[in-house]
């Protein structure tokens, strides 16, 4: 069943859509055809559909006076991956511009290394009225891996939240300001239930759910970290000690289209998985399934590091630049 709010992605800077997203797009319009798909983006080289039925390519500007003051006062590297941790954060300004021009009333966001399996619960986000709506992985992580928009009026909120922030602490990340406007708006913020909320009787969304979303673990175990965060090496069955969500304590069974994972008699569906590796294969549902199945058989050997010659390449090019530059 889709949703009457829009699904809506964001790329900003000037860099071009990467092959994962093209895919991962192409999947969802199959998948979900019926379903209104919104890319936003900040260069208008971007600006391109694809071919890509039931897409829509948006341009947005961030850069107005006070997001201007946050990425003077962030202090973090901006070189790192085309200004990645300023990115992080101007995508909800992005958001709050495609809704402003455009009068949406209400949205959900997706980060672009994020897949929903067939069966996502579209209908039940309207039960989640004018709030903000995402999983939390761990203590000051707030997750916009899938990211609930019940009213303008609270993102607009949210954005001068971040303002505040940033000039309170410069080393700021859209993770811990995520964490904190929950904890300071706790009526107006609704956390999405992960899988470590199996056994928790006391969250209103997972009965309303009754499934969870993957904040970023699941998705990080079995498909690995993205392989430039350690020059070329994917590492997989890795568990993050910081991350509420342990995969390697669950049972992960696939009844046709739909993945559950289970704890002892206890048993949640899983609706979405965040593939922080970027790998192409698993944007696709058909490759995705099978992957899973070969990957959760893997990983009772436990964790390892598969080589990306392609980043290694990458990674050993853009050292020798740097080496040459600074001659």
């Amino acid at each position: 069943m889709s949703l009457s709010c829009p699904l809506v992605w964001v790329h900003i800077g000037q860099t071009k859509i990467p092959k994962y997203l093209k895919v991962s797009l192409r999947n969802f319009s199959k998948t979900f055809p019926g379903q209104r798909l919104v890319l936003l983006v900040e260069s208008r080289e971007n600006l391109n559909t694809f071919e890509i039925p039931n897409l829509e390519v948006h341009q947005v500007s961030v850069l107005d006076d006070n997001w201007t003051i946050i990425k003077s006062k962030l202090q973090h590297d901006l070189q790192f991956r085309n200004e990645f941790w300023f990115n992080s954060l101007a995508r909800f300004k992005a958001i709050h511009s495609y809704m402003q021009q455009n009068n949406v009333k209400k949205l959900i966001h997706i980060e672009s290394d994020v897949t929903f399996l067939p069966n996502f619960p579209f209908e039940k986000f309207h039960g989640l009225g004018p709030k903000l709506a995402y999983p939390v992985q761990g203590k000051n992580q707030g997750i916009a891996a899938v990211l609930y928009v019940g009213s303008i009026e609270i993102l607009q909120k949210f954005l001068k939240y971040c303002f505040a922030e940033v000039i309170k602490n410069p080393k700021s990340t859209d993770m811990t300001i995520l964490f904190k406007f929950a904890q300071d708006n706790e009526d107006q913020v609704t956390f999405l239930p992960t899988i470590a909320d199996i056994e928790n009787s006391n969250l209103p969304t997972k009965e309303l759910f009754n499934g969870a979303f993957d904040a970023i673990s699941i998705g990080q175990y079995f498909f690995g970290i993205d392989a430039r965060n350690s020059r070329g090496f994917r590492k997989l069955f890795w568990t993050d000690s910081t991350h509420w969500v342990q995969p390697n304590r669950f049972t992960f069974t696939w009844r046709g289209s739909s993945l559950f994972a289970s704890l002892g008699t206890s048993e949640l569906e899983v609706f979405s998985l965040h593939i922080h590796s970027k790998d192409v294969e698993a944007f696709q549902f058909d490759t995705l399934q099978r992957k899973f199945i070969k990957r959760y058989l893997e990983s009772a050997k436990g964790e390892r590091s598969d080589i990306v010659i392609r980043v290694v390449a990458k990674s050993a090019y853009s050292a020798l630049i740097r080496r040459v530059r600074s001659k």
